[in-house]
């Protein structure tokens, strides 16, 4: 049986914000907030083997990836995003909490693989090779395809997508959310 990380307050307090339509979401930029902390958060929220993470980067991810923004994707197991990879491209994949996929290159990366019988494709493309962000379950797109860190978030319990949300840390940090619908 899986176990389950619950959100952090903040979270589940945006959450229900999203569900009723009142969302405010906060301005998040490393320069002004508390070191991204909303980022943060959102990445500590996801730390529990019941969710598939998929993650793709879309033109630039680096210039505000701040020391505590590294920590919390340390925290997932990921490593290869460091700030020295300006303009480059990212992709990976955690599954059942385990990081079953992690590239991070100034190349166009491309990622094909299942899991529990979802076929997954996932593509990045830094700002010179490519400008773009792919993540498909099933041949169905859910990455947000904008600038910055692209996640996708599949829950193994419920069967379905929860999420996706891209997060631009390039100028301002803010986040951007998609709501699935089941």
């Amino acid at each position: 049986v899986a176990s389950h990380v619950l959100p952090t307050e903040r979270w589940q307090a945006l959450e229900a914000d999203f569900k009723a339509g009142d969302a405010k979401v906060p301005d998040i930029s490393p320069r002004r907030s508390n070191n991204s902390a909303f980022l943060i958060d959102y990445l500590d929220s996801l730390n529990s083997d019941r969710y598939l993470l998929l993650f793709s980067v879309k033109d630039e991810a680096t210039r505000h990836l701040s020391p505590d923004i590294q920590k919390a994707m340390k925290s997932l197991g990921l490593s290869f995003l460091t700030a020295d990879a300006y303009q480059y491209s990212y992709i990976a994949v955690i599954a059942d909490g385990i990081v079953s996929y992690e590239r991070c290159g100034n190349c166009f990366l491309q990622y094909s693989g299942n899991h529990e019988k979802k076929e997954l494709y996932v593509e990045s493309g830094g700002y010179n090779v490519g400008n773009v962000s792919s993540i498909q379950i099933n041949g169905v797109e859910y990455s947000m395809n904008r600038r910055g860190l692209n996640i996708v978030v599949y829950d193994t319990l419920l069967d379905r997508v929860m999420g996706s949300a891209c997060f631009d840390l390039y100028n301002e940090a803010t986040p951007l959310f998609q709501k699935i619908e089941s």
